[in-house]
């Protein structure tokens, strides 16, 4: 503050500010701008340390502070434009409202709400500048356009290209409808900022570089020919109604919370290294086929799409997503595929699906999915996952796949399943229904539950290894073999074999057999028993227990042989010969086990899918048992010491390719 002669007052006491013009000048600017204290302090270290006015030259100490007022004055001016260009913004977003908010991509229909133009306070800066009923020729030389590119209506305008590229243009708050390109279309570095895209049509084929798509509506977009998109980016966009005729090649698209709807292609769709992040993807049709090279897809939903010709997946991540109502026509290949929480649900597919190159999915959800043709599967790990409701028509071929935590329900099979070297554990399969064979060999099961399940044909599970696992109600059509399998800690109960059962050479470790009926010859000849009950067992045909060997804690509670028995060399001899002989009587089932197999035998009787087996089928089938069509006959101990009985059994079974 000033006294009343003019003086500067602070604590207590006054300064003088007479050490030259200059000072004089620069203390007037610190005495009205800034505050008491700091003042004070600039007129102290004037006096002290400025030197005789008569010298001219500034003295340190000023250069200095010359030097503070300038960064002060830089200051004042850069908060003053970032003060302005804030005060623009408000305008603009006071003047033009935001065409696509946050989370509108999530919306339903969100692409074709109501956009009344005619409000001509709320959308009018979007028609400040209008180009209307025009024909614009673009010229080659010319490299920026003559016309508005902000705030402008494009409406009834025909853009005559002739081969001309446009380039660099950044369309902001503008609004197109009825815009027609005609011949051979180029675009580079073109930009759409909160912009609406109501109808473009393209004459010719058409070829975008580095388009980008921030803020807006397009819908109503036509392509007749050939369209190549490169390096195209849609954020926060809204895509809908889009026709294209011909083949559609898009090379590196992004695209995030961006809903795409109505897509028609009349050739074919590739898509190389697409990224979809928070997008939706739904009424798609293509009429050829889909290729998707390296996608990656995350946090998406994908649902009613058609593929009239067959689907080609390469080195696919899909995370956290959604697919749904999906009809593929013809047939699915995907290669090294990663997925990780991801549902589908109603996926059909028309011919065959192939899984293969070591493919990974966590947490995956399958309901309803129908395969009319085969499945195959290759080097597949599937964990913490859910298959529901599937159909597979033509059988399902898996190598070495590997299954944990796995929960499988009414899964339907009208072929053979056959899963070779497979390691399956923690798992439950409930309502299980294979019209033809199931081949397990070299395989290892643990920890898993079986229930429900109708096998019409055989089951093969040879050199197989079984810990911890409970059969209820299964019912086994034709001849099961498990020979040299180890079989530990198995609970198989309410359970029926129609055709022959060899345990050849097996291993059975804490096996408990309850309420299982054997219809046809059983053979344990060569068998390890330790542990093993049989609770209300009851063997229709011959029982072979030849050269079985162990023989600790085997009890029989309430069995039934009706077939005969024969215990050459076993160390169940003592057991057996105490077991009476039961009269043969008609098989019963109980009513679980019976309306099962009515079940089985009424959808293999089915028009739409015969399964009847060839004479061709059959003689096969007979030349892969044929070792052991007479299991029930008495076994030569050398049989057991044979050096080469490696080779006769790979012999008998036709090798691991055949299987």
């Amino acid at each position: 503050g000033f006294g009343a002669d003019g003086r500067l007052e602070s604590s207590g006491r006054t300064a003088e500010a007479s050490s030259g013009a200059g000072n004089h000048l620069v203390v007037v600017f610190f005495l009205k701008i800034l505050d008491r204290e700091m003042a004070t302090q600039v007129v102290e270290t004037l006096q002290e340390t400025s030197p005789p006015a008569a010298s001219g030259k500034p003295s340190g100490s000023l250069r200095k502070l010359l030097v503070v007022f300038g960064v002060f004055v830089g200051v004042v001016f850069l908060a003053s434009l970032a003060l302005g260009g804030f005060l623009i913004h408000l305008g603009l977003k006071s003047c033009v409202p935001q065409i696509v908010s946050k989370n509108e991509w999530m919306i339903p229909d969100a692409t074709y709400k109501n956009l009344d133009m005619s409000d001509g306070h709320k959308y009018r800066c979007l028609h400040k500048e209008k180009v209307e009923d025009v024909a614009v020729i673009a010229s080659r030389q010319s490299k920026r356009s003559i016309f508005p590119t902000r705030h402008t209506m494009w409406q009834n305008v025909t853009y005559v290209t002739g081969g001309t590229t446009i380039a660099h243009r950044n369309y902001l708050n503008s609004y197109f409808d009825e815009v027609t390109f005609t011949g051979v279309t180029t675009m580079e570095n073109s930009r759409y900022s909160n912009s609406i895209v109501s109808s473009i049509s393209f004459g010719g084929p058409a070829r975008m570089n580095a388009l980008q798509l921030a803020g807006s509506i397009a819908r109503n977009i036509k392509f007749p020919a050939f369209l190549m998109l490169e390096k195209m980016r849609v954020m926060n966009s809204l895509v809908g109604m889009v026709h294209m005729n011909r083949t559609v090649v898009v090379q590196k698209p992004f695209f995030k919370r961006v809903s795409i709807s109505e897509i028609f292609v009349g050739g074919l769709l590739r898509l190389a290294s697409p990224t979809f992040r928070k997008a939706v993807v739904e009424n798609v049709n293509v009429e050829l086929s889909l290729r998707l090279e390296k996608p990656f897809i995350k946090e998406s939903s994908v649902f009613n799409i058609t593929v009239n010709n067959e689907v080609v997946m390469e080195n696919s991540r899909i995370h956290k997503s959604k697919v749904s109502q999906v009809e593929i026509v013809g047939r699915l290949l995907a290669t090294a595929l990663k997925a990780n929480k991801v549902e589908f649900h109603r996926v059909s597919v028309a011919a065959s699906v192939s899984v293969e190159a070591v493919a990974r999915l966590d947490k995956l959800t399958f309901t309803e999915l129908l395969v009319a043709g085969s499945m195959y599967l290759e080097n597949i790990f599937l964990k913490r996952g859910s298959i529901n409701k599937v159909a597979l028509g033509e059988g399902l071929i898996s190598r070495k796949m590997k299954a944990l935590q796995l929960g499988v329900s009414e899964l339907l099979v009208y072929g053979s399943l056959l899963a070779p070297t497979s390691r399956i554990g923690e798992c439950s399969f409930d309502s299980l229904t294979i019209l033809e064979d199931l081949v397990l060999t070299s395989s290892s099961i643990w920890k898993t539950d079986l229930s429900e399940v109708s096998v019409k044909g055989g089951v093969v599970a040879m050199d197989s290894k079984l810990s911890r696992v409970k059969l209820t109600t299964v019912v086994v059509g034709d001849n099961s073999r498990f020979c040299r399998s180890k079989i530990q800690e198995v609970t198989v109960t309410e359970t029926v074999f129609m055709g022959d059962a060899c345990f050849d050479r097996a291993s059975l470790h804490k096996v408990t057999f309850a309420k299982v009926t054997f219809v046809g010859k059983v053979n344990f000849g060569g068998a390890t028993l330790t542990a093993v009950r049989f609770v209300d067992c009851i063997f229709k045909d011959s029982v072979s227990w030849d050269f079985v060997k162990g023989g600790k804690d085997v009890r029989f509670e309430n069995v039934l042989f009706e077939g005969g028995v024969s215990y050459e060399r076993s160390s169940l001899a003592k057991v057996l010969i105490s077991m009476p002989s039961a009269e043969s009587s008609p098989l019963k089932l109980s009513d679980d086990l019976q309306s099962m197999i009515d079940a089985t035998d009424k959808i293999a009787v089915d028009e739409d899918m015969p399964v009847e087996a060839s004479e061709e089928d059959e003689a096969s089938d007979d030349e892969y048992y044929y070792e052991y069509d007479d299991v029930g006959e008495d076994l030569d101990e050398d049989n057991y010491a044979d050096e080469n009985e490696g080779d006769e059994v790979e012999e008998a079974t036709g090798g691991d390719e055949e299987l």
